[in-house]
């Protein structure tokens, strides 16, 4: 029988714990034998020049076996010394699974992306960036271009072949427990690369060759130093008198002071990204080995493993490439640190007299730049989308009972899920309702007493639509959803700043919400009569999610207003739900025959502190016909009315 998620993690925690701990163990060990044999072998050696024959032979033969052994231990220290970090990392990680599982968020790495983009269309409301947020619940890929990438598929909704294809990767990596972990530890060891220093490698792989239009410098570059060794073999010998090979470092140094700040500028553009990419090696390395089967999965492994290389003038294959990214990185590592040689004054100076240092290893970068420059933007592309994958993989198998929707655009506009929970509650406390919302032309009502539950069901509606559109699963023991875009209007605040009041904030809110409804209306229709045109996106209908709708202003005239945003909705052929505790609300006219009116409730009991509310969080087909906000008042111990006379009720 198959360990479930906790289980497995608990097990994989121990397990690594044990052997980074043996590892620390032998690592002390080590330190004290590695420092004992340098004391024998200094010892033997100190001994050695003090006493007679024949003993120092023997001394001298003792002192290099120590010194030897001394060697060898510092080579076994350092593998011991990188096992105890991988197995500690793995054990990390181990218990980082657990506390997603738990959704213990304070255990969790600190979140480093940046927060949600303003006026994005849902991405505040639904908690998709920061302490608590599904991009926390999916921490695994550690490159930039992986979180840059998980970040993307988040924000913007994918079309359905896409999703489709990610479905078909997560699907095949969720049970590869090993090799996504074993990916993320490659990656938490070589550290966060940065993101700028990645895009300045790009930049430099899309420069012009320096050289290849200066051939004088090829030539001088191994010219100079040629003519400046035979002169000087000449004059040893005694064939020519005078040291004309003085001309040649002169020449050299000349030549390096003309082009040393262009020279100077394409070493650094080459090894300032390098420095971050080449750290992505391992990472790079264990991604092109999966083996999993599946189209976007085979694409990333041809593009890592060595696939097909771009042509000179495009992008069209030329012939095969069997350089793996990582090998050819390693190699770009090694010529950056000849170029490197640059920072040491004293050394780089007479590299440059006598060779012209700088001029060899920029045409040995720019020789690699050649064979693999083009590359580099798609091994970044690639590295994103398996950690993006490995990412969504990781959610699916942490989370077995959740399912991978149907994506189908046939058929009317209908989100329709059972057993839908908040992916962001603990799996033990979530409790699921099955929902459905549409087809065009209806909305979901969604009314009840404060607490109950209104807001967690709408942004468990967002967020399952927003990770089936990313090619995850979704929080759902099944789930059928069209290519629906999300609009959300449910954390509105007025700024003081720009002098916008609640009211206006929201207007405007709502605003954005009903023209994305109007040009996905226009779209469809354009589509329809065969005039859409290309760049205009597909006809994909506007999911909107409004919570407490238009609060800032009176009772009266926020209905009208609902009611009139509610039709530009309706016209427009988007579906949504609305959540509100008004109970009037659902009785506004021309309204009862497109609502679908379900609702939470919520139980006031007596307890020894006096009044508690207890919900289910259970969803319950028709409109509330109660509300709680004086049992909130007295629950807070504010329930008695001061102005009250003696006798009269408070509630009154």
């Amino acid at each position: 029988m198959t360990a479930g998620p906790k289980a497995r993690y608990r097990d994989r925690e121990a397990r690594f714990a044990a052997v980074a701990a043996a590892d620390h163990a032998a690592s002390l060990r080590l330190v004290g034998w590695r420092g004992l044999s340098f004391l024998v072998a200094l010892g033997l050696g100190v001994a050695a020049e003090n006493v007679g024959p024949p003993l120092p032979a023997a001394l001298r033969l003792g002192a290099a076996a120590a010194l030897l052994a001394f060697v060898l231990l510092v080579w076994k220290h350092r593998a011991v010394r990188r096992s105890e970090r991988w197995h500690a990392e793995l054990a990390a990680l181990a218990r980082e699974g657990s506390a997603r599982l738990e959704r213990a968020w304070a255990a969790l790495p600190a979140d480093a992306g940046a927060p949600a983009p303003i006026d994005h269309p849902y991405a505040a409301d639904l908690d998709l960036f920061g302490p608590v947020s599904l991009g926390r619940l999916l921490g695994t890929p550690n490159t930039a271009p992986g979180r840059e990438t998980l970040r993307a598929w988040l924000l913007s909704p994918a079309p359905e072949a896409e999703a489709l294809e990610r479905q078909e990767a997560v699907e095949a990596l969720a049970g590869r427990h090993d090799f996504r972990e074993e990916l993320t530890a490659r990656g938490r060891l070589a550290g966060v690369p940065d993101a700028d220093g990645l895009r300045r490698l790009v930049r430099w792989c899309g420069m012009e060759s320096y050289l290849r239009g200066r051939p004088f410098l090829a030539l001088a570059a191994w010219g100079l130093p040629a003519m400046t060794l035979a002169l000087a073999a000449l004059w040893t010998v005694g064939v020519v008198r005078l040291p004309w090979f003085s001309l040649g470092p002169a020449l050299m140094f000349g030549l390096s002071a003309a082009t040393g700040f262009e020279v100077g500028a394409r070493l650094e553009a080459a090894s300032a990204g390098e420095t971050e990419l080449g750290r992505l090696a391992d990472v790079f390395e264990a991604m092109a080995g999966v083996e999993c089967q599946g189209a976007l999965l085979t694409a990333i492994r041809t593009t890592l493993a060595g696939g097909a290389r771009p042509s000179p003038g495009g992008t069209a294959p030329s012939g095969p490439d069997p350089v793996p990214a990582a090998t050819a990185l390693r190699r770009l590592g090694r010529r950056v640190a000849w170029a490197e040689a640059r920072y040491s004054d004293m050394l780089h100076f007479f590299l440059q007299v006598f060779l012209l240092w700088d001029l060899h290893a920029l045409r040995s970068l720019e020789r690699w730049r050649e064979r693999h420059g083009r590359r580099v933007e798609g091994w970044l592309d690639a590295l994103g989308r398996g950690e993006a994958i490995t990412a969504l993989a990781t959610l699916r198998a942490d989370h077995p009972d959740w399912c991978i929707p149907t994506l189908r655009d046939e058929g009317p506009a209908l989100f329709e899920a059972t057993g839908l929970r908040h992916p962001l509650l603990e799996p033990g406390r979530a409790v699921p309702n099955d929902v459905t919302v549409g087809p065009p032309g209806s909305f979901l009502f969604v009314t009840g007493s404060n607490m109950s539950g209104k807001s967690t069901l709408l942004r468990a509606i967002g967020l399952g639509t927003v990770l089936a559109r990313a090619g995850g699963p979704v929080p759902a023991r099944r789930c059928v959803l069209p290519s629906l875009r999300v609009h959300t209007a449910m954390r509105v605040q007025d700024s003081l700043a720009e002098g916008v009041s609640q009211y206006m904030a929201e207007l405007q809110r709502v605003r954005r919400v009903v023209e994305a409804a109007r040009r996905a209306a226009g779209r469809a229709e354009a589509a329809g009569s065969g005039a859409a045109r290309p760049g205009d996106g597909g006809p994909e209908p506007v999911l909107y999610l409004l919570d407490e709708p238009l609060q800032g202003t009176n009772e009266a005239e926020r209905r009208v207003a609902l009611r009139i945003v509610l039709r530009h909705l309706l016209a427009a052929g988007a579906v949504g739900a609305v959540a509100t505790h008004d109970l009037a609300l659902q009785r506004v006219e021309d309204l009862a025959d497109a609502a679908r009116s379900v609702h939470f409730v919520g139980e006031v009991r007596r307890g020894e502190r006096g009044p508690e509310l207890h919900f289910d969080y259970r969803l319950r087909e028709g409109p509330a016909t109660s509300t709680n906000a004086l049992e909130l008042l007295r629950a807070v111990g504010l329930g008695d009315d001061p102005g009250a006379r003696p006798g009269t009720s408070s509630t009154a």
